[in-house]
């Protein structure tokens, strides 16, 4: 029945959408299928086709995903997902479908003929329903379907499917020729019932969809296997490193799990390590992890090895491990490789460039994260781990290129880096690795590592001068460097001689086209005229060489320039031909490298940031010359140039030629023999920018906080080491507190006291936003000054001026403005943004005067003129011009456009943080976080999620969505081959890269705060927008979400007690004794048994003022009654009720429930006494009703030394154990409350005191020695009574057998319905365990805690929302949550008692008056969750991102094995929707097709109204008594094969799925 279920919720609208239908034509559902499809559906319909006897067993790996409660925590799959829309919300989508499914050809006599396993054939019935299409959505334009959609189904068709078919994974895969890379195919069992037929296709194509975004990787038997061993081995390494042991290997691959090697196999293609590796990894220094320097030339292979060492402190030690790379394009490439990776060994991995990454990082429990990161960015991050004291979670920092701390102040920032790691965190361990060091000892005894450094090149490397026309080799053993080798023998003709005196075309003529070459050249302008140079002489056979590809690569060059393409390119490009260098925009580089690296290219002329950049090997490396820009090579240069000449596995020698002058031959032979420069600390580089910014945030950060710490720090750092050579004329002490007196001069930091030294140095505010934000000090007051003045007078109805205060200040000295462009845009400002520019200082008049290229006599600021034309330039890109118009139009490369776009929002971002510390600027915050997202993308909103993935372009977003990849879902579980076939010019290894990213999630840290920022113009657009996507959803995709479940059944999360689920009675029933009858009722045990097995509490706040007296007042009055209800035994039926009695008593509670809410309200408790009759009743209820009893004592009796009185306690024992009554005890009800209620203080010690008298007690009694008791029933955590809990347990921990405690989520007095919905609300249970948990940890780690007194609001539940539909969500959420958490039992207050929120109503019945034949949620829920869920809580997690995540709750359990419905492996799946709209569950691909049955519960009433409702549904049936004393059967309904689970909005639901194949269950 759920399948199948609509949801109630009233959702009205005015728009009113007309639907027409046809007749629905016969089909199967395997005739049609897109590449959106799950590769293991595809795969299916094909083999049920063709084999139907094909067998299917494969098991989809599982990763661990865990809900999370705290705010600084996140589930490791939200950064995937969260804040994207689903492909449902796309109305052309839907259109097209819409308008195939209407072209379809009628199948009449099609059949699918489904055999199971027992053989049974189903017959060819057409079920299918009338498809439906909204004629308001009837654009032509619509009317093509995807192309990825095209070409799949030409595709399907052609494929022929052996007997054993194998589904690929969308796992990335990297063939090797030499050894197979390890398979993770998965067989099909055609022997299984193909799935049964969609409804239409439109729905056919959306559930395929949805799976697609849930579907988990098949793999093989074997792969399972090779987990499990992974797993132990992983132990095993773990163990090995705790105890370090120097004679023997720590594991079977270095230290890891041997399924390490097979993906550096599968996924880099390669087969073993070198010798020079493996002699590294095998360092004392590496095994007992002390910090290391290795260098070797270029292509060495150093990486691999960094790489080794990072995902053994990620795998074996759970340590994070931070990645270190100089540039983004590196950082990029970096996070593309290891995503794979990440994926297979379930860690992350997390991109820190430019304005991506989140400070601090998400704090993540399941996994562990490996943080790539540029040099700038991995400073903030320490900074900010340092300040959130998370830095111990970093285990190794691996930095590459090491000599860059030699390079200016990204050199101080890199040392400042390392040096705060090694100061704060002594046991992180630091590799860094370069290819040219030259005083490596300086470094060793900075970094404290030792050196490891061999000359390994994996293809040899000659290295050649070419002088004239002749080619000398270079050989330090000869006297001048060099030897001579050989003469050019290409001919020249005059024409040739005088256009290429250098014979470059000769040299790359020997090695293209069938090898590639690299020229590197001193400008950018000398690239682009040496490639168009080449073109000229080359042969035109060079055009056929690859003529398609490179067609294809000039269509994507296109594409990529929005139709514009760069002429020199359009000409080169045939040729195999391109250059390399900054003034290509990203797009453009990116696809040049990709064509070049697979061949498509055979040339690129690059500057020398392409050899420091990634990696681009080549045949043969020429250097145009011997110079950089106007600046003769160094030797580093030199040497990582040279490096890129050699390819492995392809060359068996890699060649350099350094083309050279007469007059340069001297200084030459000095470069090919010289050793490597030296490389100083530079934290005295420019005016000592680098020990100021250290200095501040040291202080900033609490590390230091005197002159003289500060010189301590400073001693470990590498200046430190070099003080001789680099502090030439002051100390370093000296240069300390020179800095420290210009820190407080500039306001930065203050000193508490003038004594030198000894002075506390404190960071005022404008010091910590500096830090904060990353603010370069020159520019931190001027920044202060320019958002004061902006903030007096910010135009918010255009992005202008904002866009001005976030304009770079470094970009100023790199642009001098175009005067009658400057005029020219200028004029084209409105009204109000030219006033902007006045205010500024940038009146009209004075651009006009420039423009004309007159005198200015008025005194202007220049900076502020270039900075506001810079900020013309950004504002047209933000007004979607695109970047090839700005550039032709501002007469800028567009290269620069590019880098200052990408500047200015990673600029942004750091206003962002240096307004967040500053109060006044408290407005800039959503101005600016949607800013950041806007420049740093500068694309269409759609675009944005496909963006985020690392390495993809606005280019490559663009061919991706056109191609049907709309969402980060779409892309994360594409299949690779697809991609390739989709789009044009993308590779296999590009693809892998693309989806590996994408499964990775790497959603940038500058995600939208929710909140609009409040333009004018922006948030027009934006409501429009999200307005017409919120009808679509409504209209076209049938007013339902989807999402995708992670489950792991292979382990269990945590065990609870087989009386989980338990309930109090409410000590107020014994207020008036002979309301104790009532407990004698038939029609209440038969309700009370349905919840065994489980405790029954007898307390709460009434327990305090109560004491026990054998002579009953009442009782004594009425001899008569005392006969009939004297303890003769165990018989229950001489405490039934009589009916006449019961309904009295009814009428009577109504009266008493009234007087004792008016009690609570003024909180004065009136004392009662109780007899021994009321024990009799209580006990005979919960003996006959199968529950465990556990009474409380009152422990307000106290002496006048505030000690516990016993006396009572002891009467009361005694009498329980003369009339053999089995029960446990607790002491007093919330002591954190005494004072409050009673006027007495009692602290934790002395309530220990107290517990440790009735243990005595008890272990004095035959009956009672080991008797359970329970306490100290403390009310939850708070900041005035906190300690209370730890001074108990510290005192009394071995008295009790369990800690309990209370927690009710809001007061019932002010609660509202929203309160009941709110997920936040719902996590404070969570925040509240915790702190529970962890006080009980630290004092007795191994004590159990239970929830000793739990329901939904406090004071007696709220008026009209305890007792009606919607409390469900709250108590259903609490079962499932507290049991994730580890809480052994629950105690729902109440079964019966006053106030609202009891399971059972004053009538003693859960049929509520309103609805006479009706039943109460709550308690439903609460039989259904005893019948179907047990004690075993497994790992489940949302993964799709079209609801929002929080708003469908998910837990699994094992079912419970007395459960009518349970079979072996069994899971209860049970969840809430929180959401008005019905979601659509997809299960995991391994339990896809378990039978399923469903218990959906709604309320029975519609739309909001049934949130207030008393009735309840089960399965769309209203649920009631069968009479007094049976309950109804409480059946569930079968859920189609294959079929989502459907849970309407507002509901929530059980799920028992009977073929998941659990073994833990």
């Amino acid at each position: 029945m759920p399948s199948g279920m609509n949801t109630d919720v009233d959702n009205t609208c005015d728009i009113v959408v007309k639907r027409n239908s046809w007749s629905s034509k016969k089909r199967t559902r395997d005739g049609m299928r897109s590449d959106f499809t799950p590769a293991k559906k595809r795969a299916s319909a094909l083999l049920g086709k063709c084999h139907p006897n094909a067998e299917q067993n494969a098991v989809p790996q599982m990763t661990e995903k865990e809900d999370t409660v705290k705010e600084q925590y996140y589930s490791d799959n939200e950064d995937l997902f969260d804040g994207y829309d689903s492909i449902m919300d796309d109305s052309s989508f839907l259109a097209k479908l819409e308008d195939v499914e209407q072209n379809i050809e009628e199948h009449e006599n099609s059949c699918l003929v489904q055999q199971t396993a027992k053989s049974i054939k189903h017959s060819c019935e057409d079920d299918l329903t009338d498809s439906v299409l909204t004629e308001a959505f009837h654009d032509a334009s619509l009317r093509e379907f995807p192309a990825s959609q095209t070409v799949f189904q030409r595709d399907v068709s052609n494929i022929k499917i052996p007997t054993l078919g194998i589904v690929s994974t969308s796992t990335p895969d990297v063939k090797q020729s030499k050894q197979p890379a390890i398979s993770t195919n998965t067989y099909i069992d055609s022997n299984k019932s193909a799935p049964k037929a969609r409804r239409s296709m439109t729905d056919q194509l959306k559930r395929a969809m949805l799976e697609n975004a849930a579907s988990s990787n098949r793999i093989s038997k074997t792969v399972l296997q090779k987990e499990a061993v992974m797993s132990e081995e992983i132990n095993v390494a773990m163990q090995a490193i705790e105890s370090v042991s120097m004679e023997g290997d720590l594991g079977p691959f270095f230290g890891l799990p041997s399924k390490v090697k097979d993906l550096i196999l599968r996924l880099k293609g390669i087969q073993d390590l070198y010798e020079w590796q493996k002699a590294c990894l095998s360092l004392d220094s590496v095994i007992q992890r002390r910090n290391l320097i290795y260098s070797l030339p270029t292509s060495g292979g150093k990486t691999l090895v960094a790489e080794i060492l990072i995902l053994k402190e990620i795998l074996c030690r759970k340590k994070d491990a931070v990645l270190i790379l100089p540039y983004v394009s590196l950082v990029q490439e970096k996070v593309r490789g290891l995503s794979s990776f990440g994926i297979e060994l379930d860690f992350m991995v997390e991109e820190y460039a430019g304005s991506k990454g989140k400070f601090p990082p998400v704090k993540r429990r399941a996994k562990n994260s490996l943080y790539i990161t540029t040099i700038e960015k991995g400073h903030s991050l320490v900074n900010s781990l340092i300040e959130t004291h998370r830095l111990d979670n970093i285990g190794l920092v691996v930095v590459d290129e090491l000599h860059m701390l030699g390079d200016g102040s990204r050199g101080a920032i890199l040392e400042m880096t390392l040096a705060k790691v090694k100061y704060v965190c002594k046991g992180t361990q630091i590799i860094g690795m370069s290819a040219t060091l030259g005083n490596v000892g300086d470094l060793q005894k900075f970094l404290s590592a030792e050196n490891y450094t061999n000359d390994f090149r994996p293809v040899q490397l000659k290295e050649y001068v070419k002088l004239r026309d002749s080619i000398y080799e270079v050989n330090p053993k000869e006297e001048d460097g060099l030897t001579f080798s050989r003469l050019l023998s290409f001919k020249y003709s005059s024409a040739m001689q005088k256009v290429d005196p250098d014979h470059i075309i000769a040299l790359v003529a020997e090695v293209i086209p069938q090898k590639s070459c690299l020229i590197f050249c001193a400008t950018k302008k000398n690239c682009e005229n040496v490639a168009g140079m080449i073109c000229k002489y080359l042969n035109k056979d060079f055009l056929k060489h690859r003529e398609a590809e490179k067609a294809a690569l000039l269509a994507e060059l296109k594409d990529s320039g929005s139709g514009c393409l760069c002429p020199v390119l359009q000409k080169t490009v045939p040729y195999g031909l391109a250059y390399h260098h900054s003034g290509l925009t990203s797009d453009e580089r990116k696809l040049v490298e990709e064509a070049y690296s697979s061949g498509v290219l055979c040339l690129l002329t690059c500057t020398s940031t392409l050899a420091a950049g990634i990696n681009l090997p080549a045949c043969r490396v020429i250097l145009r010359s011997p110079y950089v820009g106007a600046d003769f090579l160094k030797r580093s240069q030199y040497k990582q140039m040279v490096g890129r000449a050699g390819r492995a596995g392809l060359d068996s020698v890699g060649e350099s030629i350094l083309i050279l002058q007469d007059k340069d031959k001297d200084k030459v032979k000095n470069l090919v023999s010289a050793p490597m420069e030296t490389c100083y600390s530079n934290l005295l580089h420019d005016g000592s920018r680098g020990l100021l910014s250290l200095i501040l945030s040291l202080i900033g950060l609490n590390v230091t906080q005197t002159v003289e710490q500060v010189l301590g720090f400073m001693s470990g750092t590498l200046l430190s080491v070099q003080e001789v050579q680099v502090c030439q004329q002051k100390t370093l002490k000296e240069l300390i507190q020179e800095s420290t007196e210009i820190l407080k001069q500039k306001g930065l930091i203050e000193a508490s006291s003038y004594v030198p030294d000894k002075a506390i140095l404190q960071i005022t505010r404008l010091g910590r936003a500096t830090f904060k934000g990353s603010i370069h000090l020159s520019y931190c007051d001027v920044l202060y000054k320019d958002l004061s003045k902006g903030l007096e007078g910010l135009l918010l109805n255009s992005f202008m001026h904002l866009v001005y205060l976030v304009t770079p200040y470094d970009m100023v000295s790199l642009c001098k403005p175009d005067w009658m462009i400057y005029f020219r845009e200028f004029t084209k400002l409105s009204a109000a943004e030219q006033k902007i520019a006045a205010a500024l200082g940038v009146p009209e008049s004075f651009v006009a005067r420039k423009a004309a290229g007159q005198s200015v006599r008025k005194c202007v600021d220049a900076v502020v003129v270039t900075r506001l034309y810079l900020a013309l330039v950004l504002y047209s890109l933000l007004r979607e011009t695109t970047l090839w118009n700005i550039s032709d139009r501002f007469q800028l490369t567009r290269g620069f456009v590019q880098a200052l776009l990408s500047s200015a929002s990673a600029f942004c971002s750091c206003v962002l943080h240096f307004t967040e510390e500053l109060e006044e600027f408290w407005a800039f915050k959503a101005l600016l976080t949607e800013l950041t997202r806007r420049l740093t993308y500068c694309v269409q909103a759609e675009l944005i999620p496909l963006m985020e993935v690392a390495g993809v372009m606005e280019f490559r977003a663009k061919q991706l969505y056109n191609a049907g990849y709309k969402t980060l879902a779409h892309l994360a579980n594409a299949d690779p081959n697809v991609l390739v076939n989709s789009m044009e010019n993308l590779y296999k290894k590009q693809a892998n890269q693309i989806v590996a990213s994408a499964k990775m999630g790497q959603p940038g840290a500058m995600k939208s705060s929710g909140a609009l920022a409040p333009l004018a113009l922006f948030s027009t657009l934006l409501f429009l927008a999200l307005y017409a996507k919120t009808v679509i959803a409504l209209f076209l995709a049938e007013d339902f979400e989807s999402v995708s479940l992670d489950m792991n059944v292979h382990s269990v999360h945590k065990r609870v007690n087989e009386r989980f689920l338990s309930v109090t009675i409410d000590a107020s029933l014994v207020a008036e004794e002979r309301f104790m009858y009532l407990l004698g009722s038939p029609k209440l045990r038969a309700l009370a048994k349905a919840l065994t097995p489980a405790f029954l509490r007898f307390g709460g706040t009434k327990q305090d003022f109560m004491k026990f007296n054998p002579q009953s007042e009442y009782l004594s009055s009425k001899s008569n009654s005392r006969k009939s209800v004297h303890y003769q035994g165990y018989s229950c039926d001489r405490f039934e009720l009589p009916p006449l009695l019961e309904d009295k008593l009814k009428q009577e509670w109504a009266l008493q429930t009234s007087l004792l809410h008016q009690e609570e309200l003024q909180r004065k408790y009136k004392k009662v006494k109780f007899s021994e009759y009321a024990v009799d009743l209580l006990y005979s209820f919960a003996n006959c009703s199968g529950l465990d009893l556990i009474f409380g004592l009152n422990a307000l009796l106290r002496t006048p030394e505030n000690t516990w009185d016993s006396q009572n306690a002891e009467v009361l024992t005694s009498y329980c154990e003369s009339r053999h009554y089995v029960m446990s005890w607790e002491l007093g009800n919330e002591p954190n409350s005494y004072e409050k209620k009673a006027g007495i203080r009692i602290d934790g010690h002395q309530l220990g005191q107290d517990f440790l008298r009735l243990r005595n007690i008890l272990q004095e009694s035959k009956l009672y020695h080991s008797s359970g008791l329970y306490g100290p029933d403390v009310g939850q955590p708070r900041e005035r009574h906190k300690d209370i809990l730890t001074e108990f347990l510290e005192t009394a921990a071995d008295a009790i057998d369990a800690t309990t405690w209370h927690h009710y989520y809001v007061n019932g007095r002010d609660a509202s319905l929203e309160d009941f919905l709110d997920p936040q609300v719902l996590d404070t249970l969570a925040v509240k365990t915790n702190e529970v948990l962890e006080t009980v940890l630290s004092v007795s780690p191994m004590k159990k805690v239970w929830l000793g007194e739990t329901s939904s609001a406090y004071g007696g539940g709220a008026m009209g929302l305890s007792d009606t539909f919607v409390a469900g969500f709250m108590w259903l959420d609490k079962l499932g949550l507290a049991a994730k958490m580890g809480l052994d039992v629950v105690m729902r207050q109440v079964l019966i008692g006053s106030g609202t929120y009891h399971l059972v109503d004053d009538n003693l019945d859960p049929l509520p008056p309103t609805y006479p034949e009706t039943s109460w949620q709550d308690y439903w829920l609460s039989v259904l969750y005893k019948r179907l869920v047990g004690p075993e809580v497994l790992k489940a997690g949302v993964l799709s991102n079209s609801v929002p995540k929080r708003l469908l709750r998910v837990y699994l359990h094992c079912t419970n094995r007395n459960s009518s419905s349970y079979r072996q492996g069994a899971v209860t799946l049970f969840t809430l929707n929180l959401s008005k709209h019905q979601i659509n569950i997809s299960l995991p691909a391994r339990i896809s097709n378990s039978s399923i049955k469903a218990f959906v519960l709604q309320s029975a009433e519609p739309g909001e109204k049934g949130l207030y409702s008393r009735a309840i549904k089960l399965n769309g049936a209203l649920l009631k008594m069968v009479d007094e004393r049976t309950l109804p059967p409480l059946s569930g309904a079968e859920v189609p094969l294959g079929e989502p689970l459907k849970l309407p909005g507002l509901s929530f639901a059980f799920y028992i799925l009977q073929q998941a194949h659990a073994a833990v269950c």
